[in-house]
């Protein structure tokens, strides 16, 4: 009975047990799904049955790093983590008891409901669109628990699986199949397949990339670093193509010399079945559509690493010598006609269909080319979600940790409610990941650019009168915001995206934003802004790589970097609650705007790692008035599920302690990248600490970056916390900064080198002194050493050299001499500065006694002209003014020239050659002893000498009644005119005052003060007239009474305001104003033709104002055509012929052949009506509808004019034809003409293309000649059995054409393996053909013995046993002829069978089995020591092939996992045998002495409960009788299943039906 309960035993093990949910008094812990929260069983009161398959396991918060390592070693496989404390494992049998000894705290299976996104089943149900989705049925994305589909899924009539990749499949179901996977424990989410698109609807500047670009502003920050153009980084993107899609010469030049590789991906797998090919058009960027790339890929790769070529280098990307890796995912798809008539989304065009169902594809390949970035400006909009391809691409970021992935944030943005603000939570997917790298878009720095955003549709201000392209402050309104559903920051960073000027495709016509010229394209999007900013991170990369000798940065540090750098964005609105108005990080911006600038000088930790409760602390300086610090940690998170509420898996937190050890904590359980800024940060060494809050599938890596360069030690290994580990710090235990001669040891001046190797300790200039004299060896520091390597005490004219005398000038060398200044009597001390340094001189005035005149004067030392008077100037003794000039002056200077002798020197003597003049005080060149007025200069010569004369006439004012006028100085009549007749403004009436000054006679009378003498006044009373040339009694000033408008000709005018000119008619007005002069009754003519406009005159215009020469009807109107008849009155004003037209058709009256009814006919009859306008008048046009036609011969309908509409190509003869000519005869009426048409006489056939006697209309392949006519009609048919090839089963064989169950097997049973069943799917070839063969022997059902038994068959003794008996036949008959007796028989016996083991001794155990085959044949047995979890077996299992009647014996051995009373079965079986041949028992009493265990207490146990022990061994034995059978079933079906798919495999592989027909479809254009 023992033996029975362990057989019981091992069957249970195999069952699952389903917990159900029911309300629990006991917390098993809450899991977040995203539809809603899910308790879990508590464990203590979950059945304690084994169990199977996926359950979510909670674990008390937080999870322990190690315990999903822990279930992996007790062989529970955990998949996804789901919040806040669970994980979606697979159970292989583990107890409730074992379970919970690993510490788990509740289960759950997930149910259904938890698994569907809520859009799928109402898209399902008709009531809303998704993509991919009709109603009733659609292709869907899974997310598997693990990474296998449900056994069952093949069997299904309502599910296809089309694609499946690791975790991930598409499937093509109907409703009630989504129901079903939402069902299997093994689906953990289903959503809809959401459509992919490209996010596309003077950058450099902006974000600063020009700093890093240049080698002379990159070496200003360190002068190690070099300019970046991003030579040696790979960056991939993924987008719809490249140019021309090749490589070769024809690339665009901007990307020829760096192109890595072009990959073009073609249509997915996936939906290829629903595509006619071809499936892949190759990697040219070559779509021009409303709604297609146009280009998008060529301008997104140029933005990242175009080089300018076509432009000479003025248009270029950010790197510009980046190679690239491009992968081309837009392809032409050219759909089935059934996929058309199915499925709504299926219209042929381009479309993103060549990005892989597992995006991990085409990230892997892309780290396999050596990729450091990744780029893509598409998505899907998901508004938020983390759908299936955000939990592909965060895989694929944490398997490629140094290759940083990018995403456009996409271009949903939008004012639902108008309110002028940009509304939340718009990201698309894969953006909404948490690892990748999401951008959003600015606005570009193009203030010319006028459009704004109303001109995108945004109607509410500020937004709409916002331009769309001049404020890099602000967001573009259409860039999709955050945060994430679960409330994740998204967009992390931003960059210019509108109006981005960079690469055209030259395969497209497409003009993007605006045309700049054929090479280059304005484009704009979020699209745009991402590849900006992967060139830049490929700058950041580079600058690792190059200049910080940083070979394996992370993404999350790259991320981290260009983050924290980013600068906050001051909004273009002038609002804090608007757009990048707010504080950053938003929802809009993210972070800020990229800013290169800012991100070479970061100091980083990188690739650092923590696990749950693990802190690691780090410690930098910062120095005093530093600026803001802004602090960032980010890290490449452990994937999330699509299923989950929140998608943040393990939490990572930090603390800042500031120099005075206040702590300050930062908390984040969302996002996996956050920081802080510090304002002012004050002074002193800081603290970061790293905490792993809850690290549950780790350990997690994490980069950590400061925005300044304060280098960062490990606290751990920084005794001093000095910021050097200890292993490089030489002084360990004091906190010290210097770098130069040892690391890490007291600096007290900061130069680098530590006090105790520092010869200048408190001087941060001067380190180094070789000679010891005191002086610094660093020439560019402060009393640097002139002579380094020689010891000296010089100070004056350098500094440590030797100098011998000691007088502080040095000894001159080689190198330094007397005339660079060194002591010029070294030998002797000497105070000497001035002729030579370091002589004696007595006197102290700096020359040496040698070279001093006065050598004990300090004030005079040289007189070099000898003149007895010194250099040196006054207030100096005997100073000579001229101290290069001998001279003997003594008046005004001393020692200067004085050539006449008379002590004045000759530059202050203006007579140096004249002795007795020799001084002028005033200057004015008059000797004192001659001037008049000697103290003032002056120019006077008459009377008075040397005084002032101001109008230079020689006269001083006393004398001169002009004194300001040197021509005049008389007057005698004392009229201010003077007497001087050649002087200014000479008096004409010398003696006769006046006051006349007109016509040059100044100074005599004038009666009416009009300035004319009286004597030449023609009106000396009137002050405004004074000339009449001729004499007609009007004044020639026009500005006076009555003037003279011809004052040189005699007149009489007196009208208009002019006078005195000549009036010919005598009517007023002069002839020079009278339009009419000879006509009195008129005087003006306005229009110029002749016609007086007085209408009471002589011929007075009646169109006064317009020019005319009308004769007729009117006086001086216009009449164009000369007729006499004015163009008003004139029906045709150009023609001088006609005049009238009654009915205003444009025809005389009199050529009018219907002149009083409006026409325009000109054929057939003039100016008639003609409906068609083709010329032609109705009444003579046999189409007077139709402009095209007008005649028609034979008046069949069809019009004589060959250029017009359906002419008619048989003018003379009646006939109908309209399909390849109009109006020839058509015998049949099936409007092909007799002459085209194939059969005249058929009515329904016309053509025949291929020539093979069958009619386009009735023939399957019009363009291939064919005899066929069954299946399909004129096709080929090689074997000539009348049926085309495509539907026949056998092509080539004449006696087989169909196969009606597709079973490999001809219907027609008089030919080639007829088949006996025709209408029931078969394999069999043995006793029928072509018939159900279950368990594919090869023999049908009907004439198998044994169906569902593959190796067997025949029962010839009718015993339900078969006769093969060959070693692993199931149910093998060893005596095949005799029904009494049938299995095999075997004896099986161990030794030993007892044991009594002491785990703390020995916990081994080993036996021997011996096997005794008991029939006359040879025997195959399995001996099998059954699995248990107390043992640890290195070998459960032995395969044996025994003589007839012999004997083997095996040996088993193993290790004692745990004590107590154990029993093992040890079992003998026939391969593929349902039942044992025989089986025993050992009997393990297991103790740990340890403990205090004795095998006393096991015996005492095992005494109390034997029957209970019997009665569960008879329960078992029952029970492993069911489970046989029905497990044998299960398998049955499942075979009955893989063979049926077997065939449908090798069916479609023969039988290809052609679904369209050549004529119906026409491929993409390339």
């Amino acid at each position: 009975m023992r033996a029975i309960a362990l057989v019981g035993l091992l069957v249970l093990s195999s069952f699952v047990s389903v917990v159900a949910s029911q309300p629990q008094n006991e917390d098993g812990g809450t899991i977040g799904l995203r539809n809603g929260d899910v308790k879990a069983t508590p464990i203590s009161q979950v059945p304690a049955f084994p169990q199977y398959g996926f359950w979510m396991l909670t674990h008390e918060y937080p999870i322990p790093t190690e315990w999903v390592h822990e279930l992996a070693d007790a062989g529970v496989e955990c998949w996804s983590f789901l919040p806040t404390s669970s994980f979606h494992c697979e159970l292989s049998g583990q107890t409730p008891a074992e379970l919970a000894a690993l510490d788990v705290e509740g289960m759950v299976q997930m149910p259904p409901s938890a698994k569907l996104h809520p859009k799928l089943l109402p898209a399902l149900d008709g009531e809303i669109k998704q993509h991919m989705i009709i109603n009733g049925r659609g292709i869907v994305q899974l997310v598997l628990s693990g990474n296998q589909l449900p056994e069952e899924i093949e069997s299904r009539g309502d599910i296809t699986v089309i694609d499946h990749s690791w975790r991930w499949a598409q499937v093509e179901a109907h409703t009630s199949g989504v129901h079903w996977l939402s069902e299997q424990s093994e689906i953990e989410w289903i959503e809809p397949n959401f459509e992919m698109f490209l996010h596309n609807n003077e950058s450099d500047n902006v974000i600063s990339a020009d700093v890093l670009q240049s080698t002379l502003l990159m070496s200003g920050i360190d002068s190690s670093w070099s300019g970046l153009d991003g030579s040696g980084i790979v960056v991939a993107v993924g987008d719809s193509g490249l140019d021309n899609g090749v490589n070769d010469s024809n690339m665009h030049p901007d990307f020829q010399d760096h192109i890595l590789d072009i990959k073009s991906y073609p249509l997915k797998p996936s939906l290829q079945s629903l595509a006619n090919t071809p499936y892949n058009d190759g990697a040219a960027d070559v779509s021009n559509c409303g709604t297609c790339a146009n280009g998008h890929g060529t301008h997104v790769a140029g933005s990242v690493l175009g080089d300018g070529t076509a432009s000479s280098g003025a248009i270029k990307g950010i790197a510009p010598e980046a190679q690239l890796y491009m992968q081309a995912l837009e392809t032409y798809v050219d759909w089935t006609t059934f996929a058309e008539s199915t499925y709504w989304w299926a219209v042929d065009g381009y479309g993103l269909y060549g990005i892989p169902d597992d995006l991990n594809q085409m990230f892997d390949e892309a780290a396999e080319n050596g990729t450091n970035i990744h780029t893509n400006s598409w998505g899907s909009n998901v508004y938020g979600e983390y759908s299936a391809k955000s939990m592909q691409a965060d895989f694929s970021s944490w398997n490629h940790t140094g290759m940083l992935i990018l995403f456009s944030a996409g271009n949903s943005g939008e004012d639902v409610n108008s309110d002028g603000e940009i509304d939340a939570d718009s990201i698309g997917a894969p953006a909404t990941a948490k690892n990748v790298f999401t951008i959003g878009a600015s606005e570009n720095d193009r203030p010319t650019i006028s459009a704004t955003w109303s001109g995108w549709g945004y109607s509410s201000n500020p937004l709409s009168g916002d331009k769309a392209a001049n404020n890099s402050e602000g967001m573009a309104a259409f860039s999709s915001r955050g945060p994430t559903d679960d409330g994740r920051q998204k967009p992390e960073l931003s960059a210019p995206g509108t109006f981005i000027l960079s690469s055209r495709s030259r395969s497209t016509s497409a003009s993007g934003w605006g045309t700049f010229d054929s090479n280059y394209v304005y484009m704009g999007g979020t699209s745009m802004a991402t590849p900006i900013t992967a060139g830049a991170s490929a700058l950041i990369y580079q600058h690792m790589f190059d200049n910080l000798a940083y070979t394996t940065p992370t993404s999350a540090l790259v991320k981290g970097i260009l983050s924290t750098s980013s600068h906050d964005m001051a909004g273009q609105y002038g609002s804090a609650t608007n757009g990048a108005g707010e504080i950053a990080p938003n929802n809009h911006e993210g972070y800020g705007l990229l800013d290169l600038d800012r991100a070479v000088n970061s100091s980083f930790i990188d690739n650092e790692s923590v696990g749950t409760g693990d802190t690691i602390g780090y410690r930098f300086t910062v120095p005093a008035s530093a600026p803001d610090l802004r602090l960032m940690l980010s890290y490449t998170d452990y994937p999330s599920t699509a299923a989950a509420s929140t998608n943040l898996v393990n939490d990572l937190d930090f603390a800042l302690k500031d120099p005075s050890g206040n702590w300050v904590e930062y908390g984040n359980n969302i996002d996996n990248m956050y920081g802080t800024t510090i304002s002012s940060p004050t002074q002193g060494i800081w603290e970061v600490h790293i905490n792993g809050s809850s690290v549950p599938n780790g350990p997690q890596h994490f980069a950590f970056v400061l925005d300044s360069p304060y280098a960062m030690s490990n606290l751990s290994s920084d005794t001093d916390g000095d910021g050097f580990d200890d292993d490089d710090d030489d002084c360990p235990s004091v906190a010290g900064s210097s770098t130069v001669d040892l690391a890490g040891c007291p600096d007290s001046d900061s130069d680098g080198w530590s006090d105790t190797g520092d010869a200048f300790p408190s001087e941060p200039t001067q380190w180094e002194d070789d000679d010891g004299d005191g002086y610094g060896d660093n020439q560019a520091g402060t009393s640097p050493d002139s002579c380094v390597s020689l010891a000296g005490t010089s100070t004056a004219d350098r500094l440590g050299c030797v100098d011998s005398d000691s007088d502080t000038w040095s000894n001159p060398d080689g190198l330094w001499g007397i005339a660079n200044g060194a002591d010029s009597c070294e030998n002797e001390w000497g105070n000497s500065t001035n002729d030579r340094n370091g002589c004696l001189d007595n006197d102290g005035d700096g020359q040496s006694n040698l070279n001093d005149v006065l050598e004990n004067d300090s004030t005079q030392w040289l007189d070099t002209d000898g003149d007895t008077y010194y250099d040196n100037a006054n207030p100096a003794t005997l100073w000579d003014d001229c101290p290069t000039i001998w001279g003997n002056s003594t008046i005004d200077l001393q020692g200067c020239v004085d050539s006449d002798g008379d002590g004045v020197s000759d530059t202050g003597d203006p007579w140096p050659n004249d002795p007795t003049r020799s001084v002028d005080t005033d200057g004015d060149g008059v000797s004192d002893n001659e001037d008049d007025c000697p103290n003032f200069a002056g120019n006077s010569t008459w009377i008075l000498q040397g005084c002032l004369d101001a109008d230079g006439d020689g006269r001083t004012v006393e004398y001169d009644l002009f004194p300001a006028d040197s021509t005049q100085w008389n007057d005698t009549d004392g009229d201010g005119f003077g007497d001087e007749p050649t002087g200014n403004f000479a008096d004409d009436c010398v003696n006769t005052p006046g006051d006349s000054w007109q016509n040059g006679t100044l100074g005599c009378p004038d009666a009416d003060n009009d300035g004319w003498a009286d004597s030449e006044d023609s009106f000396t009373n009137d002050s405004s007239q004074w000339h009449d040339v001729d004499g007609d009694g009007y004044g020639d000033n026009s500005g006076g009474t009555s003037p003279d408008s011809c004052p040189t000709i005699a007149g009489n005018s007196t009208e208009g305001g002019v006078l005195g000119c000549l009036d010919s008619d005598g009517d007023g007005w002069a002839d020079s104003i009278d339009d009419l002069p000879s006509e009195p009754t008129q005087h003006t003519d306005q229009d110029g033709d002749g016609y007086g406009d007085n209408s009471a005159g002589i011929d007075a215009d009646d169109c006064v104002i317009t020019f005319g020469n009308s004769t007729i009807d009117r006086f001086g109107c216009v009449d164009s055509d000369g007729d006499g008849y004015s163009d008003l009155n004139d029906d045709f004003p150009l023609d001088p012929t006609r005049h009238l037209d009654t009915d205003g058709d444009g025809y005389d009256d009199v050529e009018d052949d219907c002149f009083e009814t409006a026409g325009t006919s000109t054929n057939g009859s003039l100016g008639c009506f003609d409906a068609d306008q083709d010329t032609w008048a109705d009444l003579n046009d046999s189409f007077p509808l139709d402009n095209t036609q007008w005649n028609d011969t034979d008046s069949d309908g069809y019009g004589d004019e060959i250029t017009g509409w359906q002419p008619d190509s048989c003018p003379t003869v009646f006939g109908n034809s309209s399909e390849d000519l109009f109006g020839c005869l058509d015998s049949d009426g099936d409007m092909w003409s007799d002459s085209g048409d194939l059969f005249p006489t058929d009515g329904s056939e016309w053509a025949d293309l291929d020539s093979d006697g069958f009619g386009d209309n009735g023939d399957n392949c019009p363009l291939i000649a064919g005899t066929s006519t069954n299946g399909s009609v004129g096709c080929l048919d090689d074997d000539g059995d009348s049926w085309a090839n495509n539907y026949d089963f056998l092509p080539s064989d004449s006696t087989q054409w169909l196969d009606s169950d597709s079973d490999g097997y001809g219907d027609n049973p008089s030919g080639t393996n007829g088949d006996q069943c025709p209408a029931e799917s078969g394999t069999s070839s043995i006793d029928l053909i072509g018939c159900p063969d279950n368990d594919q022997d090869g023999w049908s059902n009907s004439g198998d013995a044994f169906p569902e038994h593959k190796s067997q068959y025949i029962d010839t003794d009718g015993d339900t046993f078969g006769d093969n008996n060959s070693p692993g036949a199931e149910l093998a008959d060893h005596w095949p002829e005799d029904s009494t007796r049938n299995t095999a028989e075997v004896q099986l016996t161990c030794t030993p069978i007892e044991f009594e083991i002491d785990l703390a001794l020995d916990s081994s155990i080993a036996f021997t089995c011996t096997v005794t085959n008991m029939i006359q044949n040879n025997l195959t047995v399995k001996v099998e020591w059954k699995s248990m979890n107390a043992i640890d077996a290195g070998l459960r299992a032995h395969i044996l092939v025994i003589p007839g009647e012999g004997v083997q014996t095996v040996a088993f051995s193993g290790q004692l996992l745990e004590k107590g009373q154990i029993n093992s079965v040890i079992e003998a079986t026939e391969p593929g045998a349902t039942s044992s041949m025989a089986f025993t028992s050992i009997e393990i009493d297991a103790i740990n002495s340890n403990e205090g265990d004795s095998f006393d207490d096991i015996l005492d146990q095992a005494k109390d409960v034997p029957h209970i022990q019997e009665i569960i061994a008879v329960s078992l034995a029952i029970i492993l009788a069911l489970f046989l059978a029905i497990n044998s079933r299960k398998n049955s079906k499942r075979r009955k299943a893989e063979r049926q798919q077997h065939i449908n495999q090798r069916s479609a592989r023969r039988f290809v039906m052609d679904e369209n027909s050549p004529l119906e479809r026409s491929p993409p254009r390339y």
